[in-house]
């Protein structure tokens, strides 16, 4: 596990410490010699695995948390697909898209629970982030090394979305176009189309007719609406991340 790593699995232990537990229906501790490691971290000490059976993998009190269903915890007792959480060193808030499930975890001192879907909370924090240090966490199925794939936001300007993988956004960037997109009142399939056309222009991995026909599809959308050609050329190419971030959160719907 990098620094990073461990830097962000201390600021998730800061906030949930012994909580963590709580949050995937409290396993039972393993009683097995071999099991000597946290399969995620490292860490050595108190380890749990399903239903108390030491497995291929076993896991300290706060990785067990995040590794899914890989230990064989049930929803609504642990976070995994459809949850994410928003923590910071005084509080968390966890959202799931799942209403049934979100009464599992109301009973955590400072913690709150919405019913919002994954890709609505991320949106939320991009466009108005918490104070830093926080750290913003998709849960995803099994996986008994997310913990080495957790990241901590230390500025408003450049967030980590952990999960899965790690994806680095430029929040700043992503909240200074999708200001631009609204005020100028741009339609989804106008924007889409016109920087469809640029990243072809841009790539020029095409034929010079693909290439005509993308600059007069640019062309068409400035005729449909004025300043568009402006606003295109200040977004990032239509393939990178920080646009898919910019078209979710400029057409959010809630």
């Amino acid at each position: 596990m990098n620094a990073k790593s461990k830097d962000a699995l201390n600021l998730y232990y800061q906030w949930f410490g012994e909580r963590a537990r709580s949050l995937c229906g409290k396993p039972a501790v393993i009683n097995k010699p071999s099991a000597t490691h946290c399969a995620a971290c490292g860490a050595t000490g108190r380890l749990h695995s399903a239903n108390g059976q030491a497995g291929t993998h076993s896991f300290c009190d706060v990785c067990v948390t995040v590794a899914g269903s890989y230990h064989g915890i049930k929803r609504p007792g642990r976070l995994g697909a459809g949850w994410s959480a928003v923590i910071t060193p005084e509080s968390a808030i966890l959202s799931t898209g799942n209403e049934g499930s979100n009464g599992a975890f109301k009973g955590l001192p400072n913690t709150h629970v919405f019913n919002n879907t994954v890709q609505q909370s991320l949106i939320k924090c991009i466009l108005s982030p918490p104070e830093p240090p926080f750290m913003l966490v998709a849960f995803g199925n099994s996986s008994p090394t997310v913990c080495r794939q957790l990241r901590a936001s230390y500025s408003k300007e450049l967030i980590y979305i952990s999960g899965a993988s790690i994806q680095r956004v430029d929040a700043g960037t992503v909240r200074r176009c999708v200001s631009a997109i609204n005020d100028a009142n741009v339609p989804q399939s106008l924007l889409a189309a016109a920087t469809s056309s640029v990243l072809t222009i841009a790539r020029n991995v095409t034929t010079g007719h693909a290439i005509e026909r993308a600059k007069k599809t640019i062309a068409n959308a400035e005729d449909k609406h004025p300043g568009i050609t402006e606003i295109i050329r200040s977004l990032p190419l239509a393939d990178t991340l920080d646009y898919k971030w910019i078209n979710a959160c400029a057409y959010a719907k809630y």
